[in-house]
């Protein structure tokens, strides 16, 4: 069943790159903020997020990467700088979050956006 909310959330970003590709802001850099969901947080923290550290590269400045542990089954990412062309390119490309091997806890990943409702 998590594989297959996974592979909503993925279509579900996958229409909204596309539909954003259209618009200019896309090419504007922006933070972003990933909220993980796994059976065995400490696992995924210690194995998947460091393995997927060449996929933060190629999306995000990763050296301000920020991981924060919430609970025994969630995590907060941090990412700054995103490239929401390159994530478009890799949801189009086929990246696949469920094919992460059997060492690695199955999870589910949430992505925020943040802009700025008032200037002071």
């Amino acid at each position: 069943m998590k594989a297959l909310t996974l592979f909503v959330t993925i279509m579900m970003l996958s229409v909204a790159f596309c539909a954003k590709a259209q618009d200019a802001s896309l090419k504007e850099p922006l933070n972003m903020m990933v909220k993980v969901e796994a059976t065995d947080i400490d696992k995924w923290m210690t194995q998947t997020f460091p393995a997927d550290a060449d996929i933060r590269n190629q999306i995000c400045d990763d050296s301000q990467t920020e991981l924060k542990r919430v609970s025994n089954e969630e995590a907060i990412m941090f990412l700054y700088d995103v490239d929401l062309e390159a994530i478009d390119a890799m949801i189009r490309e086929g990246l696949d979050f469920t094919n992460r091997g059997a060492d690695n806890p199955e999870a589910v990943y949430n992505f925020y956006t943040f802009e700025a409702i008032a200037e002071w």
